[in-house]
């Protein structure tokens, strides 16, 4: 499979049963700031993107702000499947 009109493809680094965990890059004040994105489908609202720097969690992502972070990657899991 080849990622989505070029599209970067990510991999989770956490996979919990159905729960799956992926970290993008975030330009934010510090280095080393990351967006964790996180998809669990028993909940009503599947999806979450959550600022991270330093190894807190600064700030939830608004569902809008959360599309537009992901628009330039591919979330797949482990064996491959897309995911968005």
């Amino acid at each position: 499979m080849s990622a989505a009109a070029g599209r970067e493809v990510r991999y989770p680094f956490i996979t919990n049963g159905a729960v799956l965990v992926w970290s993008i890059p975030f330009r934010g004040d510090e280095p080393g700031d990351a967006i964790e994105v996180t998809y669990s489908p028993q909940g009503a609202d599947s999806w979450h993107g959550f600022i991270s720097g330093g190894g807190w969690l600064n700030r939830m992502l608004q569902p809008a702000e959360l599309d537009e972070a992901l628009k330039p990657y591919e979330l797949r899991d482990t064996r491959g499947k897309s995911f968005r």
